[in-house]
Order: C-alpha cells, then sequence, then structure tokens
C-alpha cells in the first residue's frame, strides 16, 4: 500500500493504532485468577452477578461512589490532559481517530488514492464500481460487526460466548 503521508509521526500513530485497537480486540481474553468459583476473565462486567472485575478489582453495587470518584478523576486527567497536550489525545489516541483511520485506510486499500476515489466517484457505475464499493462497504461493516462483537465480550465470559455464538447456541441477548 503507497500512503501519501509518511515519516516518523506517521509510523508512530500506525503503531499507537495497533496497540489501541489490540488492547480493545484482546482484552476480554485476557485470564486472571480470582479463586474458585469467581470468573477467571481479567475484565468483566458480570451483569448477573452485579460486580465489575478489573484485574484484581472487584466493585460491587455499593462501591458506586468509589466508581464515581474514578470516573471523576479520568475525566480531570482527560481535561488536563486535554489543555497541556489536546492534539496528542487527539491526533493519536482518541477512539474516535484510532477508527477513523482504521476505516480511512481501508478505504484506500480497496479504492486507491485521493485522485483514485475522485476519479472513481465521477465515473459511471460499472461492475468495477460496484464491487470496489461493496467491498469498501462489507469490510466497513465487518469491522463494525467486529468491534460491537468485542464489545458484547466484556459482558460475558469471552472465550465461551465466541464458542456458543460460532455454534449458535448463545443466549438471544448476546446477538441482539
Amino acid at each position: 500500500i503507497h500512503f501519501a503521508v509518511r515519516g516518523r509521526f506517521r509510523t508512530a500513530k500506525w503503531i499507537i493504532l495497533a496497540v489501541a485497537l489490540g488492547v480493545y480486540y484482546l482484552v476480554p481474553f485476557l485470564r486472571f485468577d480470582r479463586g474458585p468459583g469467581a470468573p477467571s476473565q481479567a475484565v468483566l462486567i458480570d451483569l448477573d452477578r452485579g460486580r465489575l472485575y478489573v484485574f484484581f478489582i472487584e466493585l460491587w453495587p455499593q462501591e458506586v461512589t468509589y466508581v464515581m470518584g474514578l470516573l471523576i478523576l479520568a475525566a480531570l486527567i482527560l481535561f488536563l490532559m486535554n489543555a497541556v497536550a489536546g492534539r496528542i489525545w487527539c491526533g493519536y489516541l482518541c477512539p474516535q481517530t484510532v477508527w477513523t483511520d482504521l476505516f480511512l485506510a481501508v478505504e484506500r486499500l480497496v479504492e486507491g488514492d485521493r485522485r483514485a476515489r475522485l476519479k472513481l466517484d465521477a465515473a459511471p457505475w460499472s461492475v468495477e464500481k460496484i464491487a470496489l464499493r461493496t467491498l469498501k462497504h462489507a469490510i466497513w461493516l465487518l469491522i463494525a460487526w467486529w468491534t460491537g462483537g468485542a464489545w458484547v465480550l466484556y459482558f460475558a465470559d469471552a472465550p465461551t460466548l465466541v464458542r456458543q455464538l460460532a455454534t449458535f447456541q448463545a443466549p438471544p441477548v448476546a446477538g441482539f
């Protein structure tokens, strides 16, 4: 693939994108031993038991004040980070930026650079144009499906749920 923008900052952005997406998609599969009878998923929002597990931290509903405190602290850190280094957050770490870069990379890969895309936009509808647009949108839908599916894995044991989904034995709410 030939990209118009190259250099160390663009390379750093691609590395950060890969790491951020890797963390998002793979964290539900991390295991953490909490002892017998406790879930072994490292990060789990267990709605059945009413608990949030994040590695060695276990939060119960009555500890909502701690969660609110952590969220307020996270918001303050985000505000401070934006005041000090807003372009770093917005340009490299913001989830919107990460997924936008991924979707634009797919577009460039399928339809070509900006000049090729403009030429394709201006061209009359043909089998090639329909095929390229269909492929691009199919990949985009796959990314969207994968992103939503990864989010669901934070609410149930990930390997079990993936197996249930693959064998069409998952609870209806998981598919919803």
